[in-house]
């Protein structure tokens, strides 16, 4: 396939996720199947130590599975996926089994109507299973950037569920984090450079298996990404 025929490239970062792989990949899947035009999936595989490489390998002739050597971090492997994929529209999503993969579609289509340059999956509504201090931290940061941009702020800066069109993921992703704090630091720089963010509400569940953000250790590099990411 060339790159204009690929409608959307869902793009997963995996470490250490071997209990979602036989629950996300078969509803990645799905997506192309109940897709009319081309959808590839693309697995980063970022260092796992774990049994997440072996149980992705049972997908290699439907997925492609992309490895790190070691772990770089969820930001990394999001960058690494973006320059092997190929689709005219690019959807990151988190492989902890908190977002439907279905969802992509329903963002692609809404990015479509609106005619944005982004979509989020907004998790911040009453019917989330978002765990309470996430929640908290969220508004935090959410409010941070609020405060620089104004009311246009969307309400899920750090969502890591998003649909984006291929050439503004492509002016983006340069100097983004590394690590968790990417997708703040992509939303904020995004305003910045006055590209236009749509949200859409989103299933959001518990997550399969333990969390990797700590509240000490990252909330303040998100609050530091947020800054760097709209002052530039």
């Amino acid at each position: 396939m060339t790159e204009r025929e690929i409608e959307l490239s869902l793009i997963f970062p995996c470490y250490n996720e071997q209990d979602s792989v036989d629950q996300v990949i078969p509803l990645a899947l799905k997506v192309q199947e109940q897709s009319s035009e081309p959808i590839e999936i693309l697995v980063v595989n970022d260092g796992s130590t774990d049994q997440s490489l072996k149980r992705l390998k049972a997908y290699e002739s439907q997925v492609q599975i992309i490895s790190h050597e070691t772990n770089k971090g969820y930001g990394a492997a999001l960058k690494t996926g973006l320059f092997y994929s190929k689709g005219k529209h690019i959807a990151f999503m988190d492989f902890d089994g908190t977002c439907d993969p279905l969802q992509s579609t329903v963002l692609l289509h809404y990015l479509k109507a609106r005619g944005s340059d982004m979509v989020l999956g907004n998790r911040m509504h009453d019917e989330s299973q978002m765990p309470t201090l996430r929640n908290i931290g969220n508004r935090l940061y959410t409010g941070v950037l609020k405060f620089l941009q104004g009311n246009q702020t969307p309400k899920d800066i750090c969502s890591g569920f998003r649909v984006i069109q291929r050439d503004t993921a492509e002016a983006l992703y340069e100097n983004l984090p590394d690590d968790l704090s990417f997708t703040p630091a992509m939303t904020a720089k995004a305003l910045r450079m006055g590209f236009s963010i749509e949200e859409h509400p989103i299933h959001y569940k518990e997550r399969i298996g333990h969390s990797k953000i700590s509240l000490l250790k990252d909330g303040p590099k998100f609050f530091f990404s947020i800054l760097k990411g709209y002052m530039g």
